[in-house]
């Protein structure tokens, strides 16, 4: 299976980043790759049995709670739980810590704004920290629709901001890398924009990881052609999630680029490593959001993953060792 890697150079003007990356790269293929495609072509099979979700009652929210947020594995570093004091309450944190730490990654998970824990990520952590030594900090944020939107922003930027002034005590190095999953994703940009004009600390985070992220909560066109047949996200999860996270707002009020990173100013932010497949209906999402980011003066780099679907990194299959192998390694050179 061909895996397009665009590593995106020097500035050029958003409006023209679509015609030129067709112009420069072969279409989105398999050549090359094929020897991963019978499991890809067999785990999609699987997952058209993903059961379909209601989360407007309270009976299907607590059943997509359970789907969305399965508890983590056996890791190999013990974990250890702490709280970070917040305005809502008391934020959890679950920390994997390797005997060498050269950095600080700040992980956000996925779950649509509505499920989703840390412990989801356990296995993906431990590998990471052990790999790359550093230490991992995940957050247990607070989730819509008890919660709105702002909370979950307010609870990231409170971690980070103690990671800002702890982190050196604390972990023994002063860098932060932070890393998000699907609207973990859309929290991480935000937090990063936060670190930028609120805590004037951009400085000190090295990279941003962004694994299938939701930056454009109005819908990209690969997001408004999701269907009942989408693997993972379908049509309905989508119109309810905007249902009970964003209640009601209008697209043009979810363009405001504090719902929307893809609409925010972003010029002065470090390296950006984005991770997606082509049937993922947030696939449009990632690749904008790279164009945009690398428009604004940044470094970016793109992996579009051909036939895999919404949170493909997270099932037990080769190319998901492979897509979460290759963040690794960009987290290692980046701390060279």
């Amino acid at each position: 299976m061909r895996f397009l890697v665009l590593k995106m150079s020097g500035f050029i003007l958003s409006f023209l980043l679509p015609a030129v990356l067709i112009a420069q790269h072969e279409p989105f293929t398999t050549n090359g790759y094929d020897s991963y495609m019978p499991e890809v072509k067999r785990w999609n099979k699987m997952l058209t049995i993903f059961p379909k979700l209601d989360i407007t009652t309270p009976k299907g929210l607590a059943h997509a709670r359970i789907v969305y947020g399965p508890p983590g594995g056996k890791t190999i570093l013990k974990p250890q739980d702490r709280f970070i004091h917040g305005e809502g309450g008391n934020i959890r944190i679950r920390i994997f810590r390797p005997e060498s730490i050269r950095a600080v990654v700040f992980d956000i998970h996925g779950g649509g704004y509505f499920a989703g824990r840390p412990e989801s990520t356990d296995l993906l952590n431990d590998v990471m920290a052990r790999f790359c030594s550093v230490a991992v900090v995940s957050i247990e944020y607070r989730l819509a629709p008890e919660n709105p939107f702002e909370a979950e922003v307010e609870d990231c930027d409170t971690v980070v901001a103690w990671l800002l002034q702890n982190a050196k005590n604390e972990f023994g190095t002063d860098k932060l890398i932070l890393t998000g999953f699907s609207a973990g994703a859309n929290l991480a940009a935000h937090t990063l924009l936060d670190i930028r004009d609120k805590m004037h600390g951009i400085n000190r985070v090295i990279g941003i990881n962004f694994f299938y992220g939701m930056f454009d909560e109005s819908g990209t066109p690969s997001l408004r052609m999701a269907n009942s047949h989408s693997l993972i996200i379908d049509s309905a999860i989508i119109n309810q999630i905007g249902r009970i996270v964003f209640k009601g707002k209008s697209a043009e009020e979810l363009r405001s680029a504090y719902y929307s990173p893809l609409y925010a100013d972003l010029k002065g932010l470090p390296p950006a490593f984005f991770s997606v497949g082509t049937i993922d209906p947030l696939m449009d999402d990632n690749t904008f959001m790279a164009n945009r980011w690398e428009a604004a003066g940044n470094q970016a780099t793109l992996y579009v993953y051909p036939e895999c679907p919404h949170g493909f990194n997270l099932f037990p299959s080769q190319i998901a060792k492979l897509g979460n192998q290759r963040v690794n390694d960009w987290i290692n050179g980046l701390l060279k």
